[in-house]
């Protein structure tokens, strides 16, 4: 998690990692601030461990449907995966 500070600098509050991690670099925050919904642009093209390039030396996600983790960041400086959302349809 990088605030952006007055002149534009950032500084890291919290840090977390997840299986299956490959292309992350958004969320966006529930209207109560409680949660980030963050997806991973190339986790599903990387579902079977045949995907792209972008998959080379990554292991296989095992899911092909688009993804949207979901994080308790109540408390910034410890952010908490509490789950996912698989959409129905197979996506790539």
């Amino acid at each position: 998690i990088d605030p952006l500070l007055a002149g534009g600098s950032a500084v890291m509050i919290g840090r977390q990692d997840y299986t299956g991690n490959i292309y992350t670099h958004q969320g966006w925050l529930t209207q109560d601030m409680r949660y980030i919904l963050q997806d991973d642009e190339i986790d599903e093209i990387c579902g079977d461990g045949a995907g792209s390039a972008r998959c080379e030396g990554q292991a296989p996600t095992g899911h092909n449907r688009t993804r949207t983790f979901i994080w308790d960041v109540s408390d910034l400086a410890n952010p908490i995966n509490t789950g996912y959302y698989d959409h129905p349809d197979v996506s790539v």
